[in-house]
């Protein structure tokens, strides 16, 4: 690859994603047409963003919560 800043590679710089299967991932819980549902997020961050976004819309946010498999 072509050296871009001080000998770093463009894949340096990007974020790296852990494996959801291991390390779990995050679930908003939230009702749809009287209905619970769940939206599935792999990082804390966009988990919170999609819940703050349904809460300002007026969806009914019932909360978040971390899923992990067991081994």
């Amino acid at each position: 690859m072509i050296d871009i800043i001080g000998g770093f590679t463009p894949s340096f710089f990007m974020a790296r994603m852990r494996d959801p299967l291991k390390h779990g991932f995050y679930g908003v819980d939230y009702v749809l047409w009287g209905k619970d549902r769940v939206a599935v997020h792999f990082d804390m961050v966009s988990a919170q963003q999609a819940m703050m976004s349904m809460i300002k819309r007026g969806v009914e946010v019932k909360g978040m919560r971390e899923i992990k498999f067991d081994e």
